[in-house]
């Protein structure tokens, strides 16, 4: 049986996990717990891997690390957010890392260079010519 559906509905209880699950990451990042704010959306997707790739859990993961990406306050906060499996994601912490004055921060932008992804590429390109 399913952990929950592609609505990100549960079949046992029929209660929606997805929003569930964002509020309780949201709280987390609130809380300044990254770690646990990740938590919450890799034991939805290990929960169920189908279901976890769905495009609403994406979004979920999505929205997650772009508000991680924005509360950064070093470079060492961008760390586990640039092995997102989302480009989108890991073009913005190649953007965030370029105003961070820091070896951690230089070392994210040329780890970026080599991106899978062209636009995190670019991303990371345009990040060196930030003033």
């Amino acid at each position: 049986m399913r952990a929950f559906d592609a609505a990100g509905t549960c079949p046992l209880t029929g209660r929606a996990l997805l929003p569930a699950a964002e509020d309780l990451a949201g709280a987390y990042v609130e809380d300044g717990d990254p770690a646990r704010a990740l938590g919450v959306v890799k034991a939805l997707v290990a929960a169920d891997v189908a279901a976890g790739a769905s495009r609403r859990v994406r979004q979920l993961r999505q929205r997650v690390e772009l508000r991680l990406v924005r509360r950064a306050r070093s470079a060492d906060d961008l760390v586990p957010l640039a092995s997102s499996p989302e480009p989108d994601v890991r073009a913005e912490v190649a953007w965030t890392a370029s105003s961070f004055e820091a070896d951690a921060a230089e070392a994210l932008l040329r780890a970026f260079l080599a991106d899978p992804d062209e636009s995190v590429r670019r991303r990371a390109a345009l990040a060196y010519q930030r003033p």
